[in-house]
């Protein structure tokens, strides 16, 4: 699904709006550590591989363009346990 690109959003924003959704980002912003902070919802699905097309069409249209792909939902499993 396509968003309208007239609002920057934080990461934060974004991942409370579009709940269990994988995202594409164009990213504005960083922090100073070159972590991106802001941008523009570009698309948004329920599957990752529905967002690979408006990433790939976007990187054609706008040469060194800068996007971000993340999931919004819980990143590891109720009953897994990660040990480091």
């Amino acid at each position: 699904m396509s968003c309208n690109q007239t609002d920057i959003h934080t990461l934060k924003e974004i991942e409370k709006s579009y709940a269990d959704q994988w995202v594409l980002v164009q990213l504005m912003d960083f922090d100073e550590y070159g972590n991106p902070v802001k941008g523009f919802v570009i698309a948004h699905n329920a599957e990752r591989d529905a967002l690979m097309q408006p990433r790939k069409q976007l990187h054609r249209q706008i040469s060194g363009i800068r996007t971000y792909t993340f999931y919004t939902g819980s990143k590891v499993p109720e009953n897994l346990v990660v040990i480091l």
